[in-house]
């Protein structure tokens, strides 16, 4: 007599499920969305779980911290998760404030239309070698040595994933930019690797940062070099 349930269907075909427990103070709803892993491709790996992220990212009533302070101050929780074929999203509360979690609730995520996903990765190219990152820093050395007093081309790849509208849009383009380094000693860029900058950088150098002494010219796209054309994204997203 404690436990009783509810299964009936909503006009818009949403399917109900209640359970009552009558000595039970808290309430918990979420709803169920028929979305995971399983849905995923190769190329969109991951979305469904970064959509689950983006429904806590502000809304047009409330910012994101007002979501998180609002919740916190009824003592309730907000939270989701995603499995293979659902993604839920969640709240507990006590019963007296039901109201108040169901107008947070209600209303995630009706300020954006669009959200998405950017990659890029960028590789060095001279003689016919790709150079990524250098493993250590002999390596840096030697890239160094290989790019000193030559032209090099940088390329940069960018790929966006997103929905925009309900529909899912996948744009990918590439950037190329020659770079021109000046003449150095070995000791000159021994001293340069031993600053570590080079260790997580395409070329084991950084045009933005200590390595920008080893550039005497570009031909191209600055902001490519570095690792984000924005100017192409920006394309795109508008």
């Amino acid at each position: 007599e404690n436990f009783m349930f509810y299964n009936f269907k909503l006009e818009n075909g949403v399917s109900v499920v209640m359970e009552e427990i009558k000595y039970v103070r808290s309430v918990s709803f979420g709803i169920f969305v028929k979305n995971g892993s399983i849905n995923e491709t190769k190329n969109t790996n991951g979305i469904s779980h970064f959509i689950e992220h983006m429904f806590f990212k502000g809304t047009k009533n409330r910012t994101a911290k007002e979501i998180a302070e609002q919740m916190d101050n009824i003592g309730g929780q907000l939270n989701a998760y995603t499995s293979k074929e659902y993604t839920c999203y969640y709240s507990v509360v006590l019963d007296t404030h039901i109201e108040k979690a169901i107008d947070v609730f209600n209303k995630l995520n009706n300020k954006y239309n669009t959200i998405c996903i950017i990659g890029c990765d960028t590789v060095v190219f001279i003689d016919d070698k790709i150079l990524g990152k250098p493993k250590n820093k002999e390596d840096a050395l030697n890239m160094l040595m290989l790019l000193n007093n030559k032209k090099h081309t940088v390329f940069t790849g960018l790929t966006i994933l997103g929905l925009k509208d309900n529909n899912f849009f996948e744009e990918t383009i590439y950037s190329s930019s020659n770079v021109y380094f000046s003449k150095f000693t070995k000791d000159e860029l021994i001293s340069y690797v031993n600053t570590l900058d080079p260790m997580d950088k395409s070329g084991a150098y950084g045009i933005q940062d200590k390595g920008s002494f080893l550039v005497s010219k570009i031909e191209g796209d600055f902001y490519s070099i570095i690792g984000l054309p924005i100017n192409k994204k920006y394309d795109f997203l508008i």
